[in-house]
């Protein structure tokens, strides 16, 4: 969490502000069941992210799946740390606006954000993803957060675009959660 904390006192200015945001945000979001020992939300969102992978980009959820990628493997952060993850900047110097979009739709439209942020994310390195193997997939997904990923103002503009375009809806996303309870309830043979 101190990821989100440092973005929001960067944005906030204020200790005691950024404190009740903070709070406000683990409260609405369930962000606590993120850090319990029992970690089924971390695996739903795992498992739902997968599958949207899976509609999504299907050359390239076959493409990871034959590398013996899932989304538990590289996305972690993403959901931890809502992409504050990606914050590398100097003092003084300002958040990228990919990151700030991510954040505008994250508390308008939920969870469903970060999905559709992971989705865009991945559409993006598709090809350059699809052109290596696991150890080199797995470096460039974990060094995104170290590049010029989120401070081009180009992405910010096409996340924009394809937040609006990508269809994961609330219906979707409980179809999925439904799927995965049934999933760990019948373990796979």
């Amino acid at each position: 969490m101190n990821f989100v904390a440092g973005f929001l006192y960067f944005l906030l200015q204020n200790e005691t502000s950024t404190f009740t945001f903070l709070d406000s945000l683990i409260e609405e979001y369930e962000m606590d069941q993120l850090f319990a020992q029992n970690v089924t939300l971390f695996k739903g969102h795992f498992y739902r992210l997968d599958r949207l992978i899976y509609f999504q980009h299907p050359l390239l959820s076959s493409y990871l799946r034959n590398e013996g990628i899932n989304a538990s493997l590289f996305s972690s952060a993403w959901f931890m740390t809502l992409f504050t993850n990606s914050l590398q900047f100097s003092k003084g110097e300002a958040p990228g606006d990919l990151l700030l979009g991510i954040w505008d739709t994250f508390l308008l439209y939920g969870w469903k954000a970060i999905y559709k942020a992971g989705l865009f994310i991945l559409g993006k390195l598709k090809n350059e993803l699809m052109e290596t193997q696991f150890d080199l997939i797995m470096l460039r997904l974990s060094e995104l957060p170290k590049s010029k990923f989120f401070e081009e103002s180009s992405n910010a503009v096409e996340y924009k675009k394809y937040f609006k375009k990508i269809k994961v809806s609330n219906p979707i996303l409980e179809l999925l959660s439904e799927e995965y309870n049934k999933a760990i309830k019948e373990p796979f043979e």
